[in-house]
């Protein structure tokens, strides 16, 4: 009899398990570098307007999706790609508005608002000036260096990772030099570690395209990409989403 009791323990206990996979799924894939571009259309007396379609084409690989409004004015495109894109909404009855050259960055949500004008839909009003630039959807604290500024300063070894000092709350502690023959950082023989609000320099999670790149031995990442090969990247030190559980900050 006990050892039947504990079999069925044992099966609800591997049936607790499985579910609670199969719930953790969705947080998992959450966890990425793709960006999302939200907003709201009205009109010019702020009443919203709705079933109106908004449009989004990436300026760099020509990629287009397009959302109807909802019965609150309210649009929103998720998993998009970080680059520029131009955003068009158009409602019958209304001028056709365009927000041209948005500019998403990595894990970043973006507001671009649209106040439609009485008028016929063939005619365009650009509302560039009027695009929301700043990020007021995600309180996540950090800072996106791109792949500009990484061709524009010095770098060792070609690393890309030595440019997490240059972001606030970034020390490198004295001693903390790696250059074991077991653990070279990429072509930086002389890569210092870094900790990020004064957390250890093994506390950095670090992720490529959403996909875990930590060794587990040190204080790096497991493959570190040559500076040509990334568009750019955000240091997360504070206050980002439950989808990055692993490490103090993170380096997406």
């Amino acid at each position: 009899m006990k050892m039947r009791k504990a079999a069925h323990e044992f099966v609800r206990a591997g049936i607790g398990l499985l579910l609670l996979a199969l719930l953790s799924g969705p947080a998992a894939r959450a966890q990425n570098a793709q960006g999302s571009i939200v907003g709201y259309v009205q009109d010019t007396t702020h009443a919203a307007i709705a079933g109106a379609k908004v449009t989004y084409r990436n300026l760099a690989t020509g990629v287009t999706g397009s959302f109807t409004t909802t019965s609150s004015g309210d649009y929103v495109f998720v998993n998009l790609t970080p680059g520029t894109y131009e955003v068009t909404c158009s409602a019958k009855g209304f001028k056709t508005a365009v927000s041209p050259n948005l500019v998403l960055q990595v894990d970043q949500t973006l507001s671009a608002d649209f106040t439609l004008q009485v008028g016929s839909v063939t005619q365009r009003v650009t509302v560039s000036g009027r695009a929301q630039m700043v990020q007021t959807d995600n309180a996540t604290v950090g800072g996106v260096v791109t792949s500009r500024l990484m061709q524009a300063l010095p770098l060792n070894g070609r690393d890309f990772t030595s440019l997490i000092a240059i972001n606030a709350g970034v020390t490198q502690a004295s001693g903390g030099i790696q250059t074991s023959v077991f653990d070279l950082h990429g072509l930086y023989d002389a890569y210092r570690e870094m900790s990020v609000d004064g957390a250890r320099p093994a506390s950095i999670s670090y992720l490529i395209d959403g996909i875990t790149d930590n060794d587990m031995f040190f204080s790096k990442p497991s493959n570190i990409p040559s500076e040509y090969a990334v568009q750019e990247f955000k240091l997360q030190n504070g206050l980002y989403s439950a989808a990055y559980g692993e490490g103090a900050a993170q380096v997406n």
